[in-house]
């Protein structure tokens, strides 16, 4: 074996050493040892052991065995503490670790065929999940997860001292360094080098879940005002700086999406992964919030399924960015940035502008500007006029199409479609929360103004194709 080959193979075999040195090196005093991130660090360790126990069997019988005795230990410290029933919190990590130890023995026992035992790395990582379930339950019942005394401030180290294992688990869950290298790792993982389209699709799905954010936090301010309170006294607590916070959101973004969509989707499928990447979220609890967290979870692993996981990783950050900033501010800039993308997405595949292609652009212009007066003034009659402006123009632009179609019923449902889209926009309270009343009746004559432009204008394009042709 050349000496290039043992020096890549020794990098590859040694990532998690490297990687768990500079979580140590960037940690805070006293935040890694004896916390849910030593247990994270051993996690990682238990996931490379089952993928050696692939090929041997005393890896594998090591890694069951050393999650059967983790999960002991935990039910027997808990089960200490239940002194009455106020306790009843900790039967949630009972439960879980005694669940860990039945699955560690039903795989050693000796009845069972060797056939029909599971594969020590499925063995473990659905042992991990029974501890992230355990886990959520016993923040849940117990209201620790919803205690703003129980967090402390974050520093500059924090962010590398939470995430970097998660990073780390996403690794181990794929094999790298044992049954996999580098690039084969990332090719698993689905990190790819993304396109413009791609980079535009994270920028719109970072857009929608800012939007879904808003009813969440309504319905929580509705249904668990309590929970909210306290979500927003741990966020105030833990969060000091805007730089901070963006630091946090680029490693939780691509640390979280690496594990949860790169490594764990492409076997336990989009919604179970969906669930385990909330459950890390215990800050959160049982809120329409953490129902929100959900949902993007859907989000991110379509992306995944669809496109790739550095699509995921770009929306996730890119979510967490823009919940960063003011709420105004963050949303002209995700509209700029989608346009700017659009733009550089159509001139990279060597597209040129067609004239048709001009008042949906207008109309689009219109829309961001009236975004970014209202981000910088927060006044909501620029984005009640500018918004009035685009309607209108792709009416006269729908009309305008009109004196060439014969299609003149077709005309006059665009017309009266943006219209309509032009009046409720004008007449909707936008500040006030009545706004989501009109909200469905906007969206569909806006849906339908732009399906029949799209018509007009497809059809007037295919004619002038074929008379060229």
């Amino acid at each position: 074996m050349a000496a290039s080959q043992v020096g890549r193979r020794t990098l590859g075999d040694s990532w998690a050493v490297g990687l768990a040195t500079a979580c140590l090196a960037l940690g805070a005093p006293g935040l890694l040892l004896g916390s849910f991130h030593l247990l994270e660090w051993s996690a990682v360790c238990l996931v490379l052991l089952a993928f050696a126990g692939r090929r041997a069997r005393w890896a594998a019988t090591g890694a069951a065995t050393l999650a059967g005795l983790g999960g002991l230990y935990v039910a027997i410290d808990h089960l200490r503490k239940i002194g009455g029933p106020a306790d009843l919190s900790h039967w949630s990590y009972v439960v879980g670790g005694l669940l860990v130890v039945a699955l560690t023995l039903v795989q050693l026992a000796g009845r069972v065929p060797r056939s029909r035992r599971l594969d020590p790395v499925v063995l473990v990582a659905i042992q991990l999940a029974v501890g992230l379930v355990a886990r959520w339950s016993y923040e849940f019942i117990s209201g620790a997860g919803l205690n703003p005394n129980l967090y402390g401030p974050d520093g500059w180290t924090t962010p590398f001292a939470v995430e970097l294992p998660i990073l780390a688990l996403g690794f181990a869950g794929v094999g790298l360094g044992v049954s996999r290298g580098w690039r084969d790792s990332l090719n698993r993982l689905g990190i790819a080098r993304p396109t413009w389209w791609q980079a535009l699709a994270a920028v719109l799905a970072a857009l929608a879940m800012g939007l879904v954010n808003v009813p969440a936090n309504m319905l929580a301010y509705w249904l668990t005002p309590d929970a909210l309170d306290a979500i927003s006294a741990i966020l105030d607590k833990t969060q000091l700086g805007l730089g901070l916070a963006l630091v946090f959101a680029v490693l939780a973004g691509i640390s979280e999406e690496v594990l949860f969509r790169g490594a764990l989707q492409p076997r336990a499928g989009i919604v179970i992964t969906a669930l385990l990447f909330t459950a890390i979220h215990v800050h959160y609890g049982a809120t329409p919030i953490a129902a929100s967290v959900f949902v993007a979870g859907l989000a991110y692993g379509w992306l995944r399924r669809h496109m790739n996981t550095t699509t995921a990783i770009m929306a996730h950050a890119t979510t967490d960015i823009a919940a960063s900033l003011p709420s105004g501010f963050a949303r002209f800039g995700l509209l700029f940035v989608a346009v700017a993308i659009a733009f550089a997405a159509i001139r990279a595949e060597g597209y040129s502008w067609s004239r048709y292609l001009v008042p949906p652009a207008v109309a689009g212009v219109f829309l961001v500007l009236g975004s970014g007066v209202v981000a910088l003034t927060g006044s909501a009659i620029a984005w009640r006029a500018f918004g009035v402006a685009a309607f209108l123009a792709m009416a006269v632009a729908v009309a305008v199409e009109g004196l060439r179609s014969r299609s003149r019923v077709l005309v006059g449902c665009g017309v009266a479609a943006f219209l309509a889209a032009a009046v409720i926009h004008w007449s909707i309270p936008w500040p006030g929360p009545t706004r989501w009343m009109a909200l469905p009746a906007w969206l569909i004559s806006l849906v339908a103004g732009v399906g029949v432009w799209y018509r007009l204008a497809s059809s007037r394009y295919e004619e002038e194709v074929s008379v060229a042709d």
